[in-house]
This record gives C-alpha cells, sequence and structure tokens, in this order.
C-alpha cells in the first residue's frame, strides 16, 4: 500500500493510480478512503486526458462498477441518503442485482430486517434467475436460524424450472455446508438429468 501511495505523487494522480488505491481500499473495507479514489473516476470525460479516459473505459466501462464500489463505500459507512444517488445510476444496469444485493445486506446489518426482506422479495421478482440473490435470501434465513425456511428458498427456485441443472447444482453446493447427504442426494438427481 505504500509503494502505491508513493506512486501516487509520482504519476501525478493518475486514474490508473486512483483505481489501484480504491482496490486496495475496497479490499481492507477502508470506505473512508476508498470513496474520494472512487469518486475520481466519475469526473466527466472532458476532465480527464485521452490516457484516463482510455483506461476507465477499459477497467470500468461507464462508469457502472465505480457507482457500484460507492454504494458499498457508502453502504459500509453507514450513509445510506447518499448511497441512493449511486443505487439510482445502477437500478436498470446489468448489475442492478449486485447492487440490490448491498442495500439487503446492509438493511440487515442495521437490524432493518423488515425492510431487508421486502427489498429482497421485490428483487427476486425482478431478477428471478439470479441465483446469488436466492443464495443470499438463504443465507438470511439462515440467520435467522430457519434452516428449513432457507432450503425451501432453493426449493422454490429449483421448482420455477426443475430442469434446470444450474439451479439444481446451486442447490447442491449451498446444501454442501448444511447438510451433505442432501447434498449428495441433490447431485445425483442432476447426474440422472436428460
Amino acid at each position: 500500500l505504500a509503494e502505491l501511495i508513493q506512486a501516487d505523487w509520482k504519476l501525478e494522480n493518475s486514474l490508473q493510480v486512483d483505481t489501484a488505491l480504491a482496490q486496495v481500499y475496497m479490499e481492507l473495507n477502508d470506505w473512508e478512503h476508498a470513496i474520494p479514489h472512487l469518486e475520481e473516476m466519475l469526473l466527466p470525460d472532458e476532465q480527464l486526458s485521452e490516457e484516463d479516459l482510455a483506461w476507465r473505459r477499459q477497467i470500468y466501462g461507464f462508469t457502472t462498477k465505480v457507482n457500484l464500489d460507492l454504494l458499498r463505500a457508502r453502504l459500509g459507512l453507514g450513509q445510506w441518503r447518499q448511497s441512493q444517488d449511486h443505487l439510482l445510476v445502477l437500478r436498470d444496469t446489468e448489475i442492478a442485482p449486485q447492487a440490490w444485493e448491498a442495500v439487503i445486506e446492509f438493511l440487515w446489518s442495521q437490524g432493518q430486517k423488515e425492510k431487508a426482506r421486502l427489498y429482497m422479495q421485490k428483487t427476486r421478482e425482478k431478477f428471478p434467475d439470479e441465483i446469488d440473490l436466492v443464495i443470499l435470501e438463504a443465507d438470511l434465513w439462515k440467520r435467522e436460524g430457519k434452516p428449513a425456511r432457507a432450503e425451501f428458498v432453493f426449493d422454490d427456485f429449483v421448482a420455477l424450472k426443475p430442469n434446470d441443472p444450474v439451479r439444481r447444482l446451486a442447490k447442491a453446493r449451498w446444501l454442501l455446508n448444511e447438510d451433505a447427504h442432501k447434498a449428495l442426494r441433490t447431485l445425483e438427481d442432476v447426474r440422472q438429468m436428460p
């Protein structure tokens, strides 16, 4: 980290260094230090050099990933209101499910379990094929001490498309931590599929 910080001075605060610093701070869950570097990546195109603009497009596409990182960082700092701008940018993107996962986890961690469940329900309705949302919902029920309800989440997910081996494999993977025998039966079912 010290080398990256020193490099920041040598490369005159280039976007490449901001990207590296933001990634390291995000990895360390050091949200406060990550945010300024992430915000640099949201500068308007006309304020960036051609090199920085090309770099941003190569690494982050059109700032969608930056907004996801900023959403996570703001939520990590408990900045609910400030996170809403990033959520708004992300809501109709391909990574919207990841944004909602972060929001649901945040609400749950803040003790707002009913609100988290409501967001989960709406998010699952909007993105019914998102396996990570199914895993999160099952994990939330498990944290509540309701493993049967958690398993039902996967049963329901598989029932929507019973011939989809990916859904069954996701259930088996989740069951490995819960009940290896059930996981084995689920895997055997997948093996028997046409």
